[in-house]
C-alpha cells in the first residue's frame, strides 16, 4: 500500500513539476496503460479457477448491474461530450 501512495504521491509532484509544458504523448500512454491493466485484469480473472467455476451462480443480477454501469457511463459521457461541443459552438 505504501508503494502505491508513494507512486501517486512521486506523480502528483511530478505534474506539478510540468505544469504549462505541453506533452502530447501523455493521453497516448495513459490510453495504453488503462488498456494494458484491462488486459491484465482479465487474463488474471480467466486463470482463476474459482471465479471460472462459479461464473454461472454470480447470476444476473451482476450481469444486470454491470450492463447498466457501462451503459450510464457511455451515455453520460456522450452527454458531456455533446455538451462541450455545444459550448464550443456557441463561442
Amino acid at each position: 500500500m505504501l508503494v502505491v501512495i508513494g507512486s501517486m504521491f512521486t506523480g502528483i509532484t511530478l505534474g506539478i513539476m510540468l505544469r504549462g509544458r505541453e506533452i502530447k504523448w501523455i493521453p497516448y500512454a495513459i490510453t495504453l496503460l488503462i488498456w494494458a491493466l484491462l488486459f491484465l485484469l482479465g487474463v488474471h480473472t480467466g486463470v482463476d479457477k474459482t471465479i471460472v467455476h462459479q461464473l454461472h451462480n454470480i447470476g444476473w443480477d451482476t450481469f444486470v448491474i454491470t450492463f447498466a454501469a457501462i451503459s450510464g457511463s457511455l451515455l453520460f459521457a456522450w452527454l458531456l461530450w455533446g455538451y462541450i461541443n455545444f459550448k464550443k459552438r456557441k463561442e
